[in-house]
């Protein structure tokens, strides 16, 4: 057998298909430190037994060599402890298309040569791995069925887990006092009670419908979790356009130390806001942040377009009247007559009629054309 557990027996029996049997000599080496030298191994077809304690690949070699030459065989052993159970880590809640981490923890720890099947929602395809975890996505909302099967060539055990993917969801990430990380033994049974725990008592305390709260305690120290708020209804416009009223709540019972539960001992376990500062926040995507950002910035747009506008009827119009008081100006200092020039001026940008007299505007500075020129300029820009 190439595949056995510790302590079984093993039985190697070495073969010589051409050559001189009674002067080959044989040297053995299991793999583990033992090795021997056999005289007329194969005449007597006597077998080998050896017993293989620790877990491991085992590189079992014979070479064999007489008078006319050598030869090798070789083969691997794998020595492995059947699998007595596999657990699958992942996080209930997770956000569509947002990148999740599955775990699978085997027992016993030790097991090596692990080949790990990964079964994803209705998928008939299972994903390989030689590691313990793998990266994934889920591209639809709903309850999600994650399935992993851990083999070796003694055994197979799998855990399946369910995951619930929203597009809108809160996470408010929370913290413990210092004395849970004494009794906190860092697996995962012991993590899923105390999230348990921790659900229960703050819905009682806030009110908040227990099933639309999760909390996940993560692994290793110091003792940490998050608190999941989850979406009352499937009506992702309406939620996005309101405050939801239960963060608030549960901010100000934590805010409070009104949550804490009692460990073995008698000793008392505050549950806090990780930062106090923070709030909360929500899980990222939510198509009601994106619409309004998308509505203020083409109110935005709007807005400087009209100002622009604006501006830009009023601009024209004042160099214009600068340019009849300069005509004005020249006309009172010289004697010159500018009736070519102020009839261009004149023509150039219809605000009197085309039959007035360009001799006119030529006259003294109190004439009633041009003063009518510029009542015609001031009422066209106001």
């Amino acid at each position: 057998m190439l595949a056995v557990a510790p302590g079984d027996d093993i039985t190697f029996t070495v073969h010589q298909e051409q050559g001189d049997t009674s002067s080959t000599k044989y040297q053995v080496d299991l793999g583990d430190g033992v090795r021997a030298i056999y005289q007329n191994l194969t005449v007597t077809d006597e077998p080998i037994q050896h017993r293989y304690e620790n877990p491991g690949i085992y590189k079992v070699k014979v070479k064999a060599e007489n008078m006319a030459g050598h030869d090798e065989a070789t083969m691997y052993i794998q020595v492995t402890a059947p699998l007595q159970e596999v657990h699958l880590e992942v996080v209930p809640i997770a956000g569509r298309n947002h990148e999740v981490n599955l775990t699978a923890t085997v027992l016993p720890s030790e097991a090596n040569l692990t080949v790990f099947y990964w079964w994803i929602g209705d998928s008939m395809q299972p994903i390989l791995t030689l590691q313990n975890n793998l990266l994934t996505r889920f591209p639809g909302t709903g309850r999600v069925s994650v399935t992993v099967q851990a083999t070796n060539s003694r055994s197979m055990v799998q855990d399946t887990r369910t995951v619930r993917v929203y597009d809108n969801f809160q996470v408010i990430p929370l913290s413990f006092s210092r004395n849970l990380d004494r009794f906190n033994p860092n697996i995962p049974e012991w993590r899923d009670d105390i999230g348990q725990v921790v659900t229960k008592i703050l819905a009682k305390i806030t009110g908040v419908p227990q099933n639309s709260l999760v909390t996940v305690v993560k692994p290793g120290l110091p003792t940490t979790a998050n608190l999941y708020v989850l979406p009352l209804d499937t009506k992702p416009a309406k939620r996005s356009l309101f405050v939801d009223k239960r963060i608030p709540a549960i901010i100000q019972v934590f805010n409070d130390n009104n949550v804490s539960f009692v460990i073995r001992g008698g000793l008392q376990v505050l549950v806090m806001l990780a930062d106090p500062n923070a709030g909360y926040h929500g899980a990222a995507g939510s198509a009601g942040v994106w619409t309004l950002a998308v509505i203020f910035l083409i109110g935005l747009i709007a807005t400087g377009a009209f100002i622009l506008y604006k501006f830009k009827r009023k601009l024209p119009c004042t160099h214009n009247y600068a340019q009849m008081h300069s005509v004005k100006e020249q006309e009172m200092i010289s004697p010159v007559n500018h009736s070519e020039d102020t009839q261009q001026i004149i023509q150039g940008e219809e605000y009197i009629d085309d039959d007035l007299d360009s001799q006119t505007l030529g006259n003294a500075g109190g004439s009633p054309a041009f003063r009518s020129l510029i009542r015609t300029t001031t009422n066209h820009c106001y």
